[in-house]
């Protein structure tokens, strides 16, 4: 509770929004084993723009990107979107 709960106005970003939240000082610990296994069929890349809209309001929120760096990462995962998809490259 000291960081936070996970927002649940995000379905795909929650995770970036609660990790953005921890300070940048804490301390963790390398585990070197898998933890999760991320299908490539996902809500996340079934719904790109929704993944998208969402990961550019939780880096607005963010005080280390803010807006304006909010809106370039956007755009610029948005100009890649359609190059991997014409490539069948994950995006």
């Amino acid at each position: 509770m000291t960081y936070g709960m996970f927002d649940a106005r995000y379905k795909i970003a929650g995770d970036l929004d609660f990790l953005l939240r921890l300070p940048r000082d804490l301390k963790t610990v390398h585990v070197d084993a898998d933890s999760v296994i991320i299908d490539a069929a996902g809500i996340s890349r079934r719904n790109v723009l929704q993944r998208l809209r969402e990961q550019r309001e939780v880096l607005m929120r963010c005080e280390r990107y803010g807006p304006m760096r909010a809106y370039l990462v956007w755009i610029d995962k948005l100009m890649r979107f359609p190059i991997a998809r014409l490539l069948n490259i994950p995006h």
